[in-house]
């Protein structure tokens, strides 16, 4: 088995002003306070090559937009699979109809903006498996304490404790762990570093903003890059934040809290990445499935929703509103060691907590916002209390959809991990006999 090898590239892939709402805002942006990206990394040894590219978009491309890249990549490059996830950063553009709250049918209609991008990420994939070397890896964990739980529990029913709540309160679960994944030359600088954490990127979301921004993930990266020798490239995974968000109040166009999260994240992930020892893996492997579930609402909800006061919530329903829906669920394993499951929608965090009480591969990282964008994916135990996120309009999914999800995951890890087999295996218990069962070898 060869070892691991990989390659990165950024591209810059924001769009003209004038012409794209600003998601948070649904006003047409006229300036730019940072620039939105497309990072790509690819994975490589002798048996398969996967690429993971993070993008600045409250939500990736569909697959119904980017297979036709994905074919290309195949045949050009043999690129095995290819992922995209957003880093859900919400001054971000309505680009097609998984992201419009305000954007018009017409406005949607004429984006060439959403071409120009996925040709744009298209060729950094390539870029980066042209630059393709072996390369030395390492994981680890910081801890940062910038997200919390927005939905807050009571006798009294659900509170949810948005942006500007001025009482808010650490809730739980939450998750401080900022996952990085180091990934060097072979002479042991740096060459990327993939941060892995789970919370809503909204320090800047406002009712009356105009600008473009990647919100506290473009403030991170940009500071993590210029305090680690060699300037790695930074690329960002959001994590099951379906109900993390940021911990305090933030109060105005929210630049200072914008800054102070940044800093506070970039330091975790420094301090994780120095002290993260590389080294040459092998193995690499990746599964991945389309799962289809029904809408978690009947048909005449539509009509429902039609006969409401125009809004941001009833517009993106319309929109959005499927009887069925695809979701793509892949998983990845890295030199056996580390594993991603990459789920659509947008997780709620104890979906990560029970992949750390399950999963085969005791480090898996949740990766959401993967493929689709169709809403929030609550546990039933979620659905059940209520609250934002769980039994309203933003909830596309059948009740247990993340659940199953998160079953076929597991499957798919187990089977790369080489824990199930593919034959029956023998056994004389059923004549009254008992015996020892041999656990496959996972080598």
């Amino acid at each position: 088995m060869t070892l691991l090898s990989a390659g990165v590239a950024s591209v810059d892939i924001t769009p003209p002003v004038g012409k794209y709402r600003v998601l948070s805002s649904g006003k047409f942006a006229t300036a730019l306070r940072d620039p939105l990206y497309a990072k790509a990394l690819v994975l490589k040894d002798d048996s398969a090559c996967i690429a993971i590219v993070s993008l600045d978009l409250v939500y990736a491309f569909p697959p119904e937009m980017f297979d036709a890249y994905r074919e290309r990549l195949k045949h050009e490059a043999r690129i095995d699979s290819v992922v995209l996830t957003g880093s859900h950063a919400h001054n971000t553009p309505e680009h097609y109809w998984e992201t419009a709250q305000t954007a018009t049918a017409d406005e949607l209609a004429d984006m060439p903006w959403n071409d120009e991008s996925m040709e744009k990420i298209y060729r950094a994939i390539l870029q980066a498996h042209a630059n393709v070397a072996s390369v030395r890896i390492g994981f680890g964990y910081g801890t940062s304490t910038i997200g919390t739980n927005r939905r807050l529990v009571t006798p009294k029913g659900v509170r949810t404790l948005g942006r500007t709540v001025p009482d808010k309160v650490p809730v739980e679960p939450s998750d401080p762990r900022v996952g990085v994944l180091r990934i060097d030359r072979e002479d042991g600088t740096p060459l990327a570093v993939a941060v892995h954490y789970a919370c809503h990127p909204v320090a800047l979301m406002t009712p009356e903003t105009t600008e473009f921004s990647a919100d506290y993930v473009g403030e991170m990266r940009k500071e993590v890059s210029a305090r680690i020798p060699g300037n790695p490239d930074v690329l960002f995974w959001q994590g099951a934040a379906g109900d993390q968000n940021l911990r305090s109040r933030i109060t105005g166009s929210g630049e200072s809290e914008v800054k102070s999260y940044g800093h506070e994240l970039s330091d975790a992930v420094v301090s994780a990445a120095m002290s993260i020892e590389t080294s040459t893996q092998a193995g690499l492997s990746s599964e991945s499935e389309t799962l289809t579930f029904d809408s978690r609402w009947p048909p005449e909800v539509v009509d429902f929703h039609k006969r409401q006061d125009p809004g941001c919530d009833t517009h993106w329903f319309l929109q959005n509103y499927r009887p069925r829906y695809s979701a793509p669920v892949a998983s990845f394993v890295i030199g056996r060691k580390l594993a991603l499951v990459c789920l659509p929608g947008e997780p709620f965090l104890e979906y990560q907590f029970e992949l750390d009480r399950k999963s085969p591969v005791p480090d898996t990282w949740l990766v959401g916002y993967c493929e689709r964008g169709f809403g929030y994916l609550p546990t039933i135990r979620a659905a059940t209390e209520g609250g934002y996120g769980t039994n309203d309009s933003q909830t596309l999914l059948a009740v247990g959809a993340g659940d199953i999800m998160i079953a076929h995951a597991l499957v798919q890890i187990a089977r790369q991990a080489r824990l199930l087999q593919r034959i029956p295996t023998p056994t004389d218990n059923f004549c009254g006999v008992g015996g020892f069962y041999k656990r496959p070898s996972a080598n």
